[in-house]
């Protein structure tokens, strides 16, 4: 069930990867992002109430090492896992095939996505929602390294085994703002990221450099005012050093 707040989008089929630039490449899942949200995604944020969307926190500097992280985008290693509210899920990285990174909740659903969580599903599967592909092209621009200012577009075509079936959107993301995120797994630097098919912030993503995914996710009531937001619970990230040495972070 989701959370209640105040008023006021095994795998899919493999797709066309020479279609998909290498991951600019970004859950994702959330979880992972635009597969998580209205009908022309698959994943975590829909139905439930809505509250009016607050102002931004204040804005804050970037540290030098988060500077840097936020210069490409992260690289996922079997292990990884993140946990999201609204509704509470974990999805844990199960399979990195080259730019292709295999993603399993512990409510059953799958789903394939690229490094970048800030870009859509790939593939997904699971028993309610049926199962599903998407093509990723007609690219332009790039959001890495992340600045304010920097535009993407692409073209998303979906099919699916669930009505309706089949559908195309083409996408628009750019980052608007640096922001200071305050949320259930800490504080974070973020950058806003507001994405769009029919209106500029039907995702807002808050991405932090620390965490190599992004903190908050907002999703827009397409039949009017308001938000859904799923916030990042706790997460654990795993790294190996050149001779192999084993490196968790986690939150």
């Amino acid at each position: 069930m989701l959370k209640r707040v105040t008023a006021s989008e095994k795998l899919g089929p493999r797709v066309n990867r020479r279609a998909i630039p290498v991951r600019i490449a970004a859950v994702s899942a959330a979880i992972m992002l635009l597969a998580a949200c209205t009908h022309g995604g698959q994943n975590g944020a829909e139905g439930g109430l809505f509250e009016s969307k607050p102002k931004a926190e204040k804005a804050v500097g970037f540290s030098p090492e988060e500077r840097l992280l936020a210069q490409t985008a992260p690289k996922f290693q079997v292990g990884d896992w993140f946990r999201y509210d609204n509704p509470a899920v974990t999805w844990r990285v199960v399979a990195v095939r080259g730019d292709e990174v295999d993603w399993v909740a512990d409510s059953g659903e799958t789903q394939t996505t690229g490094h970048n969580p800030l870009m859509p599903a790939l593939a997904w599967a699971s028993e309610g929602r049926g199962s599903g592909r998407r093509l990723i092209s007609d690219v332009n621009g790039a959001l890495f390294p992340l600045q304010v200012g920097h535009r993407m577009t692409f073209k998303s075509t979906v099919s699916t085994d669930k009505p309706p079936y089949a559908w195309e959107f083409q996408w628009v993301c750019e980052i608007s703002a640096e922001t200071q995120i305050v949320g259930p797994a800490g504080t974070y630097n973020t950058f806003e990221i507001p994405c769009g098919r029919q209106r500029p912030d039907e995702v807002t993503f808050y991405y932090a450099p620390r965490v190599g995914n992004y903190v908050r996710l907002d999703a827009a009531n397409t039949k009017g005012s308001g938000i859904i937001r799923r916030d990042l619970l706790s997460f654990e990230r795993v790294a190996y050093l050149q001779d192999g040495t084993r490196i968790v972070s986690s939150g």
